[in-house]
């Protein structure tokens, strides 16, 4: 694929195939493409490593990482989109598919980045900038933009692992206003649950839920 004046932004290195996984031993949905000089990647989402992605492989399925560090992957936000940068000419490859995926920029073999994913079919936009931003935009239009947030949703929002009982919760309030710092939500953790169960509450840290 080529921009008006010629430069090469994308080629395929052998297109949309179907490949054994010796791993789980399964096809997968496979798209393999050129490296082009010079390339940057960006993207994915939850990736603590370094910006560019170039040289490294990536695997898209949400887990819980607690205490994570660089390197660590996969993670909880996974995002099956990405930029691509080559001489300040961008463009992004969104894969449109929901099944646990991969990716793999020049890290097998330096002149291949490749995609794939453990079932489903192979679809992919590819969108063309020729700015990141001008991409970014173009995707968010693709996949819809989020409604206008209400503004408390803006402010700033207190958490960490877990605030138990009520009474340290109700004191974590008191204290934020005591000190006139502005906050506009508290997060409650897995401790407000009944046996960390969904949908309940915990009888011994919060006795009186419907108070709230």
């Amino acid at each position: 694929m080529l921009d008006r004046s010629g430069t090469l932004l994308s080629a395929d290195e052998k297109g949309f195939h179907w490949e054994y996984d010796y791993e789980t031993g399964n096809d997968i949905v496979k798209m393999s493409k050129q490296v082009q000089s010079g390339v940057h990647y960006y993207g994915l989402g939850d990736k603590p490593d370094n910006m560019n992605l170039r040289g490294k492989r990536f695997t898209n399925w949400g887990t819980d990482t607690y205490g994570y560090t660089k390197g660590s992957d996969p993670l909880y936000k996974n995002i099956p989109f990405y930029l691509e940068l080559q001489q300040k000419i961008a463009h992004g490859i969104f894969f449109d598919n929901t099944f646990k995926a991969s990716f793999d920029f020049a890290a097998e073999r330096a002149d291949v980045t490749s995609f794939w994913a453990m079932g489903g079919e192979m679809n992919y936009y590819f969108i063309y900038g020729p700015t990141l931003t001008e991409v970014t935009q173009e995707y968010t239009r693709l996949t819809c933009p989020p409604e206008l947030p209400p503004l408390w949703a803006l402010g700033y929002h207190q958490c960490k692992w877990s605030y138990f009982p009520e009474s340290t919760f109700r004191g974590i309030a008191k204290g934020f206003r005591d000190r006139k710092i502005p906050c506009d939500a508290l997060y409650l953790d897995i401790d407000y649950m009944d046996g960390y169960r969904c949908f309940t509450w915990s009888p011994a840290h919060f006795p009186t839920p419907r108070r709230w």
